[in-house]
């Protein structure tokens, strides 16, 4: 039983890190805590796969929120790179030499590759800007994610499924622009055999 209490100790000291830096003197740590804390979007869509792997574990988000408090306030080794209107936090400098190898996942490096797929890369000026579009840009996918879920299989099930996001608006299923681009979508998907009715 001394490895549970361990546990459970070092459980709470994490987490009382973690809320410490909800109140931390630099007003960028407060905003970007307080968006991590809140947020329900995957994180391995904007963060390194390691910092993604441990974001639903107190010892793991700890080490998150104390590697982005470094660099902002001491050695600047923190971006926001935006891929094709996607918000992302790495931890390198906008200015190191091949940045674009360090911004793109390994898929996306893969389809660059194989493909020609080419990826826009814009930076943040500030943590301010890359939270107003990280918001923003997820509050689209919501929306487009339940559209997609409604044509496939119905508007009842995206409701059911898409009700738990802090993004979801429950009027989406009422309202007539996105009722007709299920509509579309669903048509699209019938065309091609993947929706059978």
């Amino acid at each position: 039983m001394l490895r549970l209490k361990t546990i459970e100790q070092n459980h709470q000291d994490s987490l009382k890190t973690i809320k410490s830096f909800l109140d931390d003197g630099s007003p960028e740590m407060r905003a970007i805590t307080k968006l991590l804390c809140e947020t329900d979007v995957n994180p391995y869509g904007f963060l390194p796969h390691e910092f993604a792997n441990g974001f639903n574990t107190s010892s793991g988000f700890e080490s998150l929120l104390h590697m982005i408090h470094h660099a902002l306030v001491d050695d600047g080794e923190i971006s926001f790179p935006v891929v094709n209107g996607e918000p992302r936090i790495i931890f390198v400098s906008a200015y190191e030499d091949n940045y674009e190898d360090y911004v793109l996942n390994e898929t996306e490096k893969l389809f660059k590759r194989e493909r020609g797929n080419t990826y826009n890369i814009e930076v943040c000026a500030s943590v301010f800007d890359f939270i107003e579009l990280f918001e923003d840009y997820n509050s689209v996918e919501v929306r487009r994610w339940f559209i997609a879920d409604a044509a496939r299989r119905s508007v009842d099930f995206a409701v059911e499924h898409y009700s738990c996001y802090a993004r979801f608006n429950p009027d989406w299923e009422f309202d007539d622009t996105i009722l007709a681009e299920i509509a579309r979508k669903r048509n699209e998907l019938r065309a091609l055999g993947i929706v059978k009715d």
